[in-house]
């Protein structure tokens, strides 16, 4: 059964646009505590089973790992060369996703099979 994806679309929105709220208001690096709520953590409670709450957090892991490297990559990149701001941030936001996709394409079969072998 699927629930109504009105409740975790109000989530989201309410942390994304509260973040936006709290950057105009007060500053940006305040808005980052509001911004760093973790939507993924968040997330599981919306999801039906426990199995897919194990299988969620350990793809939300993966995806984590992958996210720091490319983070700090980027940091590195925008502090250390005159390369375009908006370019990097592009390429930033592709390789994530690249990787993420790919990642989650070869692991899922493992990932899957360890949560439900014994059931």
């Amino acid at each position: 059964m699927i629930k109504a994806p009105i409740y975790p679309f109000l989530t989201g929105g309410l942390l994304v646009g509260g973040t936006k709220l709290v950057s105009d208001i007060a500053s940006p690096l305040w808005a980052s505590l509001l911004g760093a709520v973790p939507n993924d953590m968040i997330t599981p409670y919306f999801l039906d089973t426990d199995t897919d709450k194990k299988i969620y957090i350990v793809g939300y892991l993966l995806q984590s790992t992958i996210f720091i490297f490319v983070t700090i990559a980027l940091y590195l990149l925008l502090r250390f060369t005159k390369i375009n701001h908006n370019l990097l941030v592009l390429l930033a936001i592709l390789t994530w996703f690249i990787s993420s996709f790919y990642l989650v394409r070869y692991s899922k079969p493992y990932v899957k099979q360890y949560f439900t072998k014994n059931k």
